[in-house]
């Protein structure tokens, strides 16, 4: 878990700037990530994301599941920045760069995951509410046309993150589950619900005995949900919560 604020001048990340065939669980930032914001550098390259800076791709290594890396169960809401002149400036919510160069037969997903943060840049940069594409400007593998990075159960704040990317040929669909919400949604317990997979709280009748996310009931992540395990006590027990669920999608 990062809090503090994140300066670079190349890549910038709230947890793991390079990610190298590992993988990043029950991970969240709130601090602001920033690359070169004074805009001093003109040529390099400049990545920037809430929780991995970007995917370096090593032909061979692999993690569980075969995949080349994996980010899950992971969040942002810190601001995520980059203004810089540089040839190539992307940011993201989640991770800044699915890889560092075009790539065949590669699947780094991103499993389970939230973006409420905001995603800034300047000039001819780029951004997206959960990841950028690879070194290339593409989200696709070159050899099967197959997402990078495929999305699963993956959310983003309409009112703060902005769009799914601003890539312009990329709509939120196209790499998977990726759905945006607003804040209000994303803080009810409903949210948290959809996150937990559909499971409602540890020791309910299916037999669940501990979940990933929580409520934000200190309000130490802007109300946002937490990692952690949500307990019977905390389950909908309103008309206002249950009014909630519906406007979420939790009950229909």
């Amino acid at each position: 878990f990062n809090s503090g604020d994140v300066r670079g001048c190349g890549i910038g990340a709230g947890i793991v700037a390079q990610l190298v065939a590992s993988t990043v669980r029950k991970c969240g930032n709130t601090g602001t990530i920033g690359v070169d914001i004074d805009g001093s550098l003109t040529s390099n390259s400049m990545l920037c994301g809430g929780i991995v800076g970007t995917g370096t791709i090593v032909s061979g290594q692999s993690v569980e599941g075969g995949y080349s890396a994996l980010v899950e169960n992971c969040y942002n809401t810190g601001e995520v920045r980059a203004e810089s002149n540089a040839s190539t400036v992307q940011a993201a919510g989640i991770v800044g760069q699915a890889a560092t160069r075009a790539v065949t037969g590669v699947t780094f997903p991103i499993k389970n995951c939230y973006n409420a943060g905001a995603v800034k840049v300047s000039g001819s940069a780029k951004a997206a509410a959960i990841v950028g594409p690879a070194d290339g400007g593409s989200y696709y593998d070159t050899s099967t046309g197959a997402p990078i990075c495929p999305l699963t159960n993956c959310y983003y704040a309409t009112d703060t993150a902005g769009s799914a990317s601003s890539y312009g040929d990329v709509a939120a669909g196209d790499l998977g589950e990726l759905t945006g919400k607003t804040e209000r949604e994303m803080k009810a317990r409903a949210f948290v619900y959809l996150l937990n997979g559909n499971e409602n709280y540890a020791g309910d009748d299916k037999g669940t005995t501990e979940t990933v996310w929580t409520t934000d009931d200190a309000d130490v992540n802007k109300g946002f949900p937490l990692i952690g395990t949500l307990y019977e006590e905390k389950k909908l027990t309103s008309w206002a919560e249950v009014g909630e669920a519906v406007e979420s999608g939790k009950l229909g």
